[in-house]
């Protein structure tokens, strides 16, 4: 009675636990079942329950600027006429324009005076009036052969009062006798090789043996200080 009592009771014990075993085991057996298989390193991972339809690459939005176009300069047109080798390194085309004809060399007239000078080209007959201050004027010439010179008294001692057609544009403008003085040398002709542009001339003194007649060309001289002028039309001159 005993033995069969206290079997009843070890089996009363026994039972519940091999059942509670039995349940442990199952349920563990769930449970690694239910659980997702481990992830390698490295390797891509999905959000659950994120759409898996594939997403179409972005376009590029960006608008393709065209480079800038250079404007090419304009070219400047060349002059029909060209310019005397002679004569070319005075030759400023922005001043002076193109040349209107062909340089020649021509009888001309030079005299200096204590503050500027004058010339007289023979190919237009006017009176040119360099002034010290950089600024020259032109006078059409007036004297007539045997025509009386105004005087202005006796010159200062060592220069020249100028005769002819230079003594009749000094000794009757004032402006010119007041502004370039008296004369410090005598005139003197020479031949000029000389071009008229659109807005000035450029002249220099040649050394031809004649150019007009057999008159003699003082340019030859040694004493003759060699010429080369540009006279622009803002009245402005440049001596090179």
């Amino acid at each position: 009675m005993l033995l069969a009592g206290l079997g009843l009771s070890v089996s009363m014990i026994i039972w519940p636990l091999l059942q509670h075993e039995s349940e442990v085991g199952s349920t563990a057996t769930q449970t690694i079942a239910e659980s997702p298989a481990p992830i390698p390193a490295g390797a891509p991972t999905s959000t659950p329950g994120a759409s898996r339809t594939p997403t179409r690459a972005p376009t590029s939005t960006s608008t393709q600027i065209p480079s800038p176009t250079v404007g090419q300069p304009t070219p400047t047109p060349t002059c029909n006429l060209g310019v005397d080798r002679q004569l070319a390194s005075g030759w400023n085309r922005s001043r002076l324009g193109c040349p209107t004809q062909q340089a020649q060399t021509i009888w001309a007239a030079w005299q200096p005076f204590e503050r500027g000078y004058m010339f007289w080209p023979s190919d237009t007959r006017r009176v040119i009036v360099f002034f010290g201050g950089r600024t020259w004027t032109e006078f059409p010439e007036q004297w007539v052969e045997g025509s009386p010179i105004p005087s202005r008294g006796d010159a200062p001692p060592g220069l020249v009062a100028p005769i002819r057609g230079f003594g009749y544009i000094w000794g009757t403008h004032d402006s010119v006798a007041n502004g370039i003085g008296w004369a410090v040398d005598q005139e003197k002709g020479f031949c000029a090789n000389i071009q008229r542009f659109e807005k000035g001339i450029i002249f220099h003194s040649s050394t031809v043996r004649f150019c007009q007649d057999e008159l003699y060309n003082w340019a030859t001289h040694p004493d003759f200080a060699p010429l080369f002028f540009s006279a622009y039309a803002d009245e402005t001159w440049q001596r090179w």
